[in-house]
């Protein structure tokens, strides 16, 4: 047990350290519309399969929704509006994963043991993003993800090394004491009682705020928990 914990400890610290997490999420402009983006800020595009984007979501700058139009492609997804969006959301799953002795495989825990790997631990990756494209109400409501942060102040207000004040949300409830960073800050930031915190911002126009959440699933054998990870990202207007 100790080593589990030590174990899954020292990977969440990786994931939240500056330059470590494998990818982000989030929403990229293309011609005529828009994709789900997985990689490396601003511009390095990693290819997945579109069915694991399990749910994407627009609203207007006042909060209302719109409607969106799905365009599956070879390695990723693309997507267009009815109307400009000022809010994207995005639930995406991408499947099982195990810590080894050797670092993360993307294997199943039956697939890594027929290997013979060893599994420290095995787990179920999904991630939630919200992308902010234009100022408005929107930006400081939540949307419903199961994981999401919500700005308390409109992001797009504020320039770069200024502060945003936040707050975490998981299943709609304040999540207390969860670790919070910034993309380009080596400061690590952590939720209070009510599941707040302030941000320093990064001193760059594109801004990327990311949370993890474990969920522990004592009722599986496949997995030891799912891990939950959020993204808020933006591009400070000129």
């Amino acid at each position: 047990m100790l080593r589990k914990t030590w174990f899954f400890t020292l990977g969440l610290t990786l994931l939240l350290a500056p330059g470590a997490l494998a990818h982000y999420l989030w929403v990229h402009p293309l011609e005529g519309g828009y994709m789900v983006a997985r990689g490396l800020l601003p511009d390095k595009f990693y290819a997945y399969d579109a069915k694991n984007v399990k749910d994407i979501k627009a609203f207007d700058v006042q909060g209302n929704p719109v409607k969106v139009q799905l365009r599956p492609e070879a390695e990723r997804l693309a997507f267009h509006t009815a109307a400009p969006p000022a809010l994207v959301a995005v639930l995406a799953e991408w499947g099982h994963r195990v810590n080894t002795p050797a670092g993360k495989e993307l294997l199943s825990r039956s697939e890594a043991l027929a290997k013979g790997l060893t599994v420290e631990e095995a787990f179920f990756s999904t991630q939630t993003a919200k992308t902010l494209l234009a100022g408005g109400a929107a930006n400081t409501k939540a949307v419903g993800l199961p994981l999401e942060i919500v700005p308390q102040q409109d992001p797009l207000t504020l320039s770069p090394g200024q502060e945003l004040p936040v707050q975490v949300l998981w299943r709609g409830q304040p999540l207390a004491d969860t670790r919070v960073r910034v993309e380009g800050v080596q400061e690590m930031f952590r939720t209070d009682a009510a599941g707040q915190v302030r941000l320093r911002l990064a001193g760059q126009e594109t801004q990327m705020i990311m949370a993890s959440h474990r969920v522990s699933t004592p009722e599986r054998q496949d997995i030891d928990y799912i891990l939950y990870t959020t993204f808020l990202h933006w591009h400070r207007p000129e």
